[in-house]
């Protein structure tokens, strides 16, 4: 007789989110959207590749003023991407902020930008990551916005648009599905995913809640330990960690610094993505469990956002439900289902059935 709980033995993982928790509309075809270089500068035919991305699904792309610039370390010097950055988050004809790349730079120009304005305009979607993270927590400090952890315009989202270069389905699939609502698929709507599109994550410690998401690149999180914008979140919240080119002990490092800077005192749960370039993965995973070992609730490894070929969009900011199940654990749950099929209900956990119903990626030469 075959076992009735081998077909369940592996880790199940569903994350949703309300899409009307989300506080901006949906966009939709003529979308205009404003594409801004706020950190490092940009390959001027990634970035035009990416521009025919978006615009084959309909959006309407304006080009910041300084967006193909280049200067010595970034695209263009600090007050040229600052008016870029305001002009994209205030003007109320641009419905979305989609960053060209990641790099390094957002965050020499986060003291220029007049939030008071920024609250005061219509909020809108920004999507980005890595160097991103740095605006990310800028927006979590200064405003009410939400935005979202998501690819950028010359990394993953360019990809397809020349010969040879392989298109990651999932990536562009939950980038249309989160901004404009479309479900691409039976395990891919506008409201979360499931265990299929994370097939590469490992629970390391099971769970279920809902809280709000924040974080991003670690290496970008420690930097701005010690500035307005790097205050720990003052509510409970996942913490979504990721980072790229940086070894085991540096790891160590900036965990302990945002440990005792106290960013994770909110924190009721980790899921880490990828961590490309970053040594032996067996040695990272260490330093990540014993560093992250002080922090309760769910722990996942190896989600599938970062530097690596695959990011899903996910958005920050707003009540996000996890529930994750090691492979154990689901095994665990299906035979007392099977022993006891009126069990089954009460598997969600904390985030309860209904919970918050219905919740760059760039290229490995892009750095942060």
């Amino acid at each position: 007789m075959n076992d009735p709980t081998s077909s369940f033995a592996q880790p199940f993982i569903k994350v949703a989110w309300d899409p009307s928790t989300l506080p901006w509309g949906l966009l939709g075809r003529g979308s205009k959207v404003a594409v801004i270089s706020p950190s490092g500068a940009v390959n001027s035919l990634a970035l035009e590749q990416g521009l025919l991305r978006l615009r084959s699904w309909g959006f309407q792309p304006v080009l910041g003023l300084h967006s193909s610039a280049v200067d010595a370390i970034a695209a263009g010097p600090d007050e040229a991407r600052a008016r870029d950055l305001a002009w994209a988050l205030t003007d109320p004809s641009i419905e979305a902020v989609f960053v060209a790349r990641g790099g390094y730079g957002v965050g020499r120009i986060l003291d220029l930008i007049d939030w008071h304005a920024v609250n005061a305009a219509r909020v809108r979607p920004v999507v980005g990551m890595s160097d991103i993270t740095a605006l990310h927590e800028a927006l979590r400090v200064h405003t009410s916005w939400a935005s979202l952890l998501g690819p950028h315009v010359s990394g993953l989202l360019a990809q397809g648009m020349s010969p040879g270069s392989v298109v990651d389905g999932p990536t562009h699939d939950s980038f249309v599905s989160v901004l404009c609502g479309e479900t691409a698929g039976a395990e891919l709507a506008p409201s979360g995913y499931s265990t299929p599109y994370w097939s590469s994550a490992r629970v390391v410690r099971s769970g279920s809640i809902v809280a709000p998401w924040f974080g991003g690149n670690l290496a970008v999180l420690a930097s701005l330990c010690g500035s307005v914008d790097g205050a720990a979140p003052g509510r409970p919240f996942m913490a979504v960690l990721e980072d790229v080119n940086e070894s085991p002990y540096r790891i160590d490092r900036m965990l302990t610094q945002l440990l005792r800077a106290g960013w994770f005192a909110n924190a009721v749960g980790v899921v880490c993505g990828e961590w490309i370039g970053c040594g032996e993965p067996a040695e990272v995973e260490e330093v990540l469990r014993e560093r992250l070992s002080c922090i309760q609730g769910p722990f996942i490894l190896d989600a599938p956002f970062g530097h690596g070929i695959r990011h899903l969009t996910i958005p920050l900011g707003v009540p996000v439900s996890l529930n994750a199940q090691s492979a154990s654990a689901s095994a665990s749950a299906s035979a007392s289902a099977v022993e006891s099929p009126g069990s089954a209900d009460g598997a969600v956990g904390a985030a309860g059935a209904g919970g918050a119903v219905g919740a760059d990626g760039a290229d490995r030469s892009e750095g942060r």
